[in-house]
């Protein structure tokens, strides 16, 4: 261990609340237990210093990995020692962290750790990844972003969303902070690109401001705080963006729909159970879009009012579990309903449908719809 983190693991005990978290995750927790423990992790408040105490010194093989990761995108001479250090950690979950992270760091010192991991790392998985990471790692030209940290704090709107924009492809999560207090205040058009960059930046950290903002903004300003939060896709940020579908807005309905498609957790999926009752068609869509292939709930779209609503419901069902919900929609008004459930129940298999689709193409008078019916035939029979 550099002089460097001896003198830091002496200053700084590793975060408790990281271990807490890391140790409370049993070893046979269920998916989204483990998402929601990580999600945790990533929202504590820890910086460049904490991580890297954390990566070096924590008890918790989980909370050391996630440290790892995280220092990866923070990028200054400390993270570098501390993954340096850690590429000896007796974990191999730990290792390919380390090994993703140094990848992205342009550091010359980490390029020849890793060409030495994907040589001498005892886990075949993590040699692997070590080699992939050393290859990444050629290419790697981590971006400065000291000068865009500058102009994003000066009375420029233009150049200071400019700045916000270059900051949001850095990855580099030391501009969370500064991005997050341009979020606050100034020009509409720079707070509306520093929220975006927040998001790309995919800093969880970034969550308690974000619905905070979500909470006040109006109009675009709170459509690109409801992308942001789809992006990083917390899931603690499902309730919020769930009883945002109550919203007057259509907007901003059809918006929170998309986040929570974007999240999709079990509780996010439930929330969009009230979709298919919303008066604007946008939504419904959007909700339909949002949806899993296997989910229930797309059944009641094949219901809707509008055949384009009803036509996507299908679109979305076709070839998945629920194929055989499409066979009604066979006898649709709508000829596009018809065609798309066609396809949707040959992609699926739905053999029980082969009657009704030889029927339609027998009784079509369109000859582009009775050749569509033909070739949903043939790809479900044979024939």
């Amino acid at each position: 261990m550099s002089v460097l983190l001896v003198l830091l693991a002496a200053a700084l005990a590793a975060s408790p609340a990281l271990d807490d978290l890391a140790a409370a995750l049993g070893p046979d927790a269920p998916p989204a237990e483990v998402r929601a423990t990580r999600d945790a992790m990533a929202r504590l408040p820890l910086d460049e210093q904490a991580l890297a105490t954390a990566l070096t010194s924590s008890p918790q093989p989980l909370a050391r990995a996630w440290a790892a990761h995280a220092l990866g995108h923070w990028g200054g001479p400390l993270a570098v020692e501390a993954l340096l250090s850690a590429t000896g950690d007796p974990a191999p979950e730990v290792r390919v962290e380390v090994y993703d992270a140094l990848a992205g760091l342009g550091d010359p010192r980490g390029l020849k750790a890793l060409r030495q991991a994907a040589v001498r790392d005892p886990d075949p998985a993590a040699r692997a990844r070590a080699e992939a990471a050393a290859l990444s790692a050629i290419a790697a030209d981590p971006p400065a972003i000291e000068a865009d940290l500058i102009v994003l704090s000066e009375d420029d709107a233009p150049a200071q969303v400019a700045a916000a924009r270059r900051l949001a492809d850095s990855g580099r999560w030391a501009a969370t902070e500064p991005l997050l207090e341009a979020c606050r205040v100034g020009p509409l058009e720079v707070r509306q690109a520093a929220v975006l960059a927040v998001g790309a930046l995919d800093d969880h950290r970034a969550v308690p401001t974000l619905l905070a903002l979500l909470e006040d903004a109006r109009g675009p300003l709170r459509y690109h705080v409801i992308a942001a939060l789809a992006h990083i896709a917390d899931a603690s940020t499902v309730p919020p963006l769930a009883a945002l579908l109550g919203d007057a807005d259509p907007t901003t309905r059809q918006l929170a729909a998309r986040a929570l498609g974007w999240i999709r957790t079990p509780e996010a999926i439930a929330a969009l159970g009230v979709t298919p009752d919303d008066p604007d068609e946008a939504v419904r869509v959007e909700a339909v879009h949002a949806l899993p292939p296997d989910a229930a709930l797309l059944e009641r779209f094949l219901a809707d009012a509008s055949p384009f609503v009803r036509a996507e419901a299908a679109r979305a069902l076709g070839g998945g579990p629920r194929s055989a919900a499409l066979r009604p929609l066979l006898t649709d008004t709508d000829p596009l309903v018809r065609l798309v459930a066609a396809e949707g129940l040959a992609a699926g298999g739905v053999q029980d449908a082969a009657a009704d689709l030889r029927r339609l193409r027998d009784s079509a008078r369109d000859p582009g719809e009775q050749a569509s019916y033909a070739a949903a035939l043939r790809r479900l029979t044979g024939e």
